[in-house]
């Protein structure tokens, strides 16, 4: 009973309060009702002056601002206080919006009950749907503590088991057109959102690229993931692809993008395989057009100090960058060409596993010693011979030249147009039983056969005797110097050989 007697005391009081103050409006107008405010700064009488249209918009949110932060009362209390605040019919639309900036900047209500607050503000019509994600990002930039403690806060959002998939989504939304949180973390965000099927994988780089959009400093930000040592080179590769996509990034930005991309790519664990990612990811760029596609893998393939695994590629740029300038070729099938090509490297490169045997006709041999002919190794020019039985009489010997052949993937179809210098080279004997399996020689107008099928590649590794040799696929039949029996043969080789004289 005597907190009921206090309770309608407090109201009398009230009541005489407005009256006295209603009086004193009437009976000297030079005194403003919002200079009662700036004295009292209570929350009531602050939602009563924007009522009343005492105080403008902007003062309305500070004087809240401040009324809600001073409230000497818990969460749950200043929310069901705002709660009905933004409910209220009696209230205008002027002070339900003044609660939710107010609500927005207070720095005494954690973010989920800010999202609590818009979410009412939504079902009730105050602010319309689309309207949630960007309120939500001013409360995010508003919060207080380290850029940490805010991901963490929205993290909490997003991850919340209570969280339908809507407003989680709004959440994230929310985070990317925050001003205030690195781009670090909203990628990190992204990926959490991923991991527990929030977003689909295929949305992660869309959606990275609205981040990058709404940065102040996005070349700096993108540029500091993709040269970070700590990133995956799947980070990279995603940070990449959404620079991109983005629409803010000037066409210069995005090349140094690229090109830093793939000179970092160089240092990786899988250096060409990320390299031809980065690249692929330009032909991703929905946001490019054709030209600038074309133009910025030019002048990545050609600025930047690739390995021998992309010499194909580097010639059919050129080579298809050069036809579209002259008008024998148009754009898009230039594009298609170089999307074939890329594809058929990383086909190539994925599909290398170098166990040092070689497969003939379906049985594995492995290598038992190789070796290469010093003299011409000193003219760049290998002459290579892999030893596949333990006394030395079944070899399978290999001929290539830097010069035409080093990291280029050679097509054992064709032979060869005429140039000086040596043309390569693949056959194979048995010297035990005088058996010459197959001779091919990619000399044109010689007397030897090319392969049915098959792909060579030959690398040397530095300028030491390390080599990578892969044969792809092989399918040979030799009626001219062979046995005449169609032979499969494959071989991925990747050591030292013993320089021979």
């Amino acid at each position: 009973m005597k907190r009921i007697i206090t309770l309608l005391f407090s109201f009398l009081l009230l009541a005489g309060g407005a009256s006295l103050i209603s009086s004193c409006v009437e009976e000297a107008p030079s005194i403003n009702y919002s200079v009662s405010v700036t004295v009292v700064n209570d929350f009531t009488k602050v939602v009563e002056a924007i009522n009343a249209g005492a105080l403008q918009q902007a003062e309305a949110t500070d004087r809240l601002t401040a009324a809600i932060d001073g409230m000497a009362a818990d969460q749950l209390a200043k929310l069901e206080a705002l709660t009905e605040v933004i409910t209220s019919q009696a209230n205008t639309l002027d002070t339900k919006l003044a609660a939710i900036e107010a609500a927005l900047q207070a720095q005494t209500l954690s973010l989920e009950g800010k999202f609590e607050l818009l979410k009412t503000a939504v079902e009730n019509g105050t602010l319309k749907s689309e309207e949630l994600a960007e309120k939500l990002a001013v409360a995010i930039d508003n919060l207080g503590g380290t850029v940490a403690e805010k991901l963490e806060a929205v993290k909490a959002v997003i991850e919340s088991t209570s969280a339908a998939s809507a407003e989680k989504i709004a959440a994230i939304e929310a985070a990317l057109l925050a001003q205030t949180l690195s781009l670090e973390g909203k990628f990190d965000l992204l990926q959490a959102a991923v991991e527990d099927g929030t977003l689909k994988s295929e949305e992660l780089v869309e959606k990275l690229a609205v981040a990058i959009d709404n940065l102040a400093e996005k070349f700096e930000a993108v540029k500091a993931i993709i040269e970070s040592t700590s990133a995956a080179t799947g980070e990279k590769l995603a940070a990449l692809e959404a620079a991109l996509k983005a629409q803010t990034l000037s066409f210069e930005a995005k090349q140094a993008l690229l090109i830093a991309a793939v000179e970092k790519a160089a240092t990786s664990s899988n250096a060409t395989a990320t390299q031809l990612a980065a690249l692929e990811a330009v032909l991703k760029a929905q946001t490019l057009s054709l030209e600038n596609k074309l133009e910025l893998i030019k002048n990545a393939v050609n600025n930047i100090d690739l390995g021998y695994e992309l010499n194909d590629l580097i010639d059919a740029v050129n080579s298809l960058a050069q036809d579209v300038a002259n008008g024998s070729v148009d754009v898009e099938s230039a594009i298609s060409a170089i999307a074939d090509t890329l594809q058929a490297l990383q086909d190539f490169i994925n599909e290398i596993v170098y166990d040092n045997t070689v497969v003939f006709d379906g049985v594995s041999m492995p290598v038992f010693g190789a070796t290469i002919d010093a003299v011409d190794l000193t003219e760049n020019n290998y002459d290579i011979k892999l030893n596949l039985s333990g006394d030395g009489s079944k070899v399978l010997n290999i001929q290539a030249s830097a010069e035409f052949h080093e990291g280029r993937l050679l097509d054992l179809t064709q032979y060869e147009s005429e140039h000086d210098g040596w043309y390569w080279v693949v056959d194979m004997h048995d010297y035990n039983t005088f058996t010459t399996y197959f001779e091919t020689f990619a000399a044109p107008s010689s007397y030897y056969v090319v392969f049915l099928e098959g792909t060579l590649y030959v690398e040397r590794i530095g300028s030491g005797n390390e080599f990578k040799i892969v044969l792809q696929n092989g399918r040979v039949k030799d009626t001219w110097n062979g046995d005449g029996i169609e032979h499969t043969i494959s071989l991925a080789f990747k050591g030292e050989l013993e320089v021979v004289d």
